[in-house]
């Protein structure tokens, strides 16, 4: 019985020969390139991005009487002809030719069935050609017009006559009449062009008897409006308030209007521009900056500020009065108050920490007596004339507490941990180093008088003790005589505690046969070689109950793998060392109908990265890991 796996044909760059002769084949001797070789000649090569014939010019797609139906070409492709001299480019919906000339035959170019029978001279002058001639222009003579889309022929006449029609003179024929001049037109725009190149539109008259411009559109300028009178006089027709809109330089894209006010608001009033350098205008919307300018008792709701806010002079402007007071003063981080005009008193902010008296300088009450003081960079006073009341429920002083009066205790003292009551000197004291714990601590001797010494709790003693009488625990007595027993004995009190049920776990070591194990003989503990107990149980398979559904294996065990109803996998166990083992039995025999898939489980079986899938009825096998390289492989099949 053996196990079934699928393998690849591999022709190792081998060609595959097509034809009795062996001089038609493919082969792919050249790294990602299949060629085709037809008469012993290298035809087609086909690599991932084209497929070409083996020598320019040396094959073609189809012939003269075997053509393929159609060709399809995706959006944006190029059709070159000899390496791109002329190509034809796709783009949506339109087809370009490139570096060379369409050469049609006469009447070749047909247009929505109707032939173009014009010759390339007569489409190039449509074309805008420039080549002109000096034939007369008679009424008979046809000039083409686009009719409304439509490109007719009309006649010289029919031009001259629209041409004609209205006119009398030439404009720059006008001579000064003697009477009023109306321009009119009932139908369409009069428009006046100086078509000549940057010239004026220029409005003249008499003033006075003299001869006056009143206004130029000046031409060379885009149009700039100069009006000469001084004055410019807004009426409207009633429906709006007289504007004037200002454009930006950008195609005109923002305006500015300048708007009278509306007649509900009755105003004839007069805005004077500022003098003195260029400025900018201020709005009630705008954002801008003011500089050196006085404002005279202005109401401002929010304001923005910039570096700083001065008085006029030293001590002579205050922040709020006696009856209209500031609500609420922020300050920024590491911000300072500071006071006087040489500011030697300064209140510092520190993020996160508090505020910061400078130097020495004093906070104080009432009068110069109490106050609050930083004497150096470690001592702090408190000063009062009488009295300094603390009240809390606590008060926590952590350090030494020098009291150079009398210390009136109404209630307990509490000390920090690690903090000690001192007799005579630092060697005699009374302390706590941790939670629960109390020393007492002497040079030689501490004596504890009273007729009874009632200890509750564990007595722990690292020297000698010695006992005057016999020793009570509980309500048992225990003589000298009984305690001379022990006297001698070499167990250690991790030996002991082991024997009493102690999980202290050692390193580890390599057992040998002559390593003890200690055992309860009928009573009696005994020590006993490892030897010993390798004879009594000498290992195995741990074989276990019949398994009907997916399970992932334990190193050591053994599976009747029951695929009676479907097929199923068992998984190798994650992590595995050398020696580990699995067994698996096709229980029911029935593997070659649903089969045992081994699923690996990120380790390779046989030396391959794949499940192994046992097809076999009745298959037994056992699977022994060795490394990384070959994981697990099959010890008996």
């Amino acid at each position: 019985m053996a196990l079934t796996k699928a393998s690849l044909i591999d022709l190792n760059s081998n060609e595959l020969i097509l034809d009795l002769d062996a001089d038609t084949s493919i082969t792919a001797d050249t790294d990602d390139t299949i060629h085709f070789k037809i008469a012993g000649s290298d035809e087609i090569t086909m690599t991932a991005g084209a497929i070409a014939p083996s020598t320019s010019d040396g094959n073609a797609l189809g012939t003269t009487s075997l053509m393929f139906s159609d060709l399809f070409l995706a959006s944006g492709s190029v059709v070159n002809f000899n390496n791109g001299d002329v190509t034809l480019t796709h783009s949506s919906n339109t087809v370009t030719l490139a570096g060379g000339t369409l050469t049609l035959p006469d009447s070749g170019l047909v247009l929505n069935s109707t032939a173009v029978t014009s010759t390339a001279a007569e489409l190039n002058l449509i074309d805008g050609g420039t080549s002109t001639g000096t034939t007369a222009v008679a009424d008979a003579d046809g000039i083409i017009t686009n009719d409304g889309g439509t490109m007719r022929l009309t006649t010289a006449a029919t031009f001259k006559t629209y041409f004609q029609e209205g006119i009398s003179q030439a404009y720059d024929d006008f001579t000064i009449g003697d009477a009023a001049v109306l321009i009119t037109t009932s139908s369409g725009n009069i428009t006046i062009d100086a078509a000549a190149n940057d010239s004026d539109i220029i409005f003249k008259g008499t003033d006075g008897g003299a001869d006056k411009v009143f206004a130029t559109f000046d031409g060379s300028a885009g149009g700039d409006l100069f009006l000469n009178g001084g004055l410019i006089d807004l009426k409207n027709d009633g429906s709006n308030v007289s504007q004037i809109k200002f454009y930006c330089e950008s195609s005109n894209a923002h305006a500015q209007t300048l708007i009278g006010a509306p007649h509900a608001q009755s105003a004839n009033n007069t805005l004077t521009l500022p003098d003195g350098a260029d400025g900018v205008l201020l709005s009630t919307t705008s954002t801008a900056t003011l500089t050196n300018k006085t404002l005279t008792s202005p109401v401002i709701n929010t304001g923005t500020f910039g570096t700083s806010i001065l008085p006029t002079s030293a001590d002579g402007t205050t922040l709020g009065s006696a009856s209209k007071e500031f609500s609420d003063l922020f300050l920024a981080d590491s911000s300072t108050i500071q006071f006087g005009n040489d500011q030697d008193t300064t209140l510092t902010h520190t993020d996160g920490s508090g505020l910061t008296l400078n130097s020495t300088n004093k906070l104080m009450f009432n009068d110069a007596s109490q106050f609050i003081q930083g004497a150096s960079a470690t001592v702090l006073d408190i000063a009062a004339t009488d009295e300094i009341e603390l009240t809390a429920t606590l008060i926590d002083v952590v350090g030494n507490l020098a009291v150079s009066g009398t210390l009136a205790q109404a209630d307990a003292i509490t000390m920090a941990t690690n903090k000690k009551i001192i007799f005579r000197d630092a060697a005699i004291h009374i302390s706590s180093t941790a939670d629960g714990d109390m020393s007492i601590a002497a040079d030689d001797e501490i004596d504890i008088t009273s007729t009874l010494i009632d200890i509750n709790g564990n007595v722990e003693i690292s020297g000698t003790t010695t006992l005057g009488g016999n020793l009570i625990v509980g309500s048992a007595t225990v003589t000298e005589a009984q305690l001379e027993i022990l006297d001698g004995a070499t167990v250690t009190t991790t030996e002991l505690n082991l024997l009493d049920g102690g999980t202290s776990v050692g390193s580890s070591i390599t057992l040998a046969d002559a390593d003890g194990f200690v055992v309860n003989d009928g009573g009696a503990m005994k020590t006993i070689p490892a030897s010993d107990i390798k004879t009594y149980n000498p290992g195995g398979t741990a074989w276990q109950s019949v398994v009907t559904g997916a399970t992932t294996m334990v190193s050591g065990r053994g599976y009747f793998v029951n695929t009676t109803s479907s097929a199923f996998a068992m998984t190798l166990p994650s992590s595995a060392s050398i020696g580990d083992y699995v067994q698996i039995i096709d229980y029911a025999g029935t593997a070659d109908t649903n089969n045992i898939t081994i699923s690996r489980n990120s380790h390779k079986i046989q030396g391959e990265a794949a499940d192994l899938v046992v097809t076999t009825e009745r298959a037994a096998f056992t699977l022994v890991y060795v490394d990384s390289t070959q994981g697990w492989l099959l010890d008996s099949k």
